[in-house]
């Protein structure tokens, strides 16, 4: 059996019909795995072993690696531009944006990493 489509070409919501505090629905779904997670840092070159080494983010309150939060905005960005119908165009503004919980590389969270 097919999985469902994620994405589907300029249908939502326009953005001047948007008032702040609206919520909208992210159709889109995305699992962020350690290679994006790797791959960002490095583009970054965000060198903290909190996103890439299993063996010190277990060591940490956090128990594995964290996305890095920059990628997660950027994923964020791009799900709720795909809501919008011609967004493209038209600015956003993000204000107040605050990381509640932590978030993990999803794919491979439970790789053994004693070997």
């Amino acid at each position: 059996m097919l999985p469902l489509p994620t994405h589907v070409e300029l249908q939502g919501v326009a953005l001047g019909s948007l008032r702040a505090g609206a919520a909208i629905t992210i159709t889109a779904r995305r699992t962020i795995v350690d290679f994006d997670n790797v791959a960002v840092s490095q583009l970054a070159i965000n060198t903290h072993p909190l996103h890439t080494d299993y063996v010190y983010s277990r060591a940490s309150r956090f128990g594995r690696p964290l996305v890095v939060s920059h990628f997660l905005l950027s994923c964020l960005c791009a799900m709720v531009v795909n809501e919008l119908d011609a967004a493209a165009i038209d600015p956003l503004e993000i204000r107040d944006l605050v990381f509640e919980r932590p978030v993990h590389p999803g794919y491979l969270d439970r790789v053994a990493v004693d070997r």
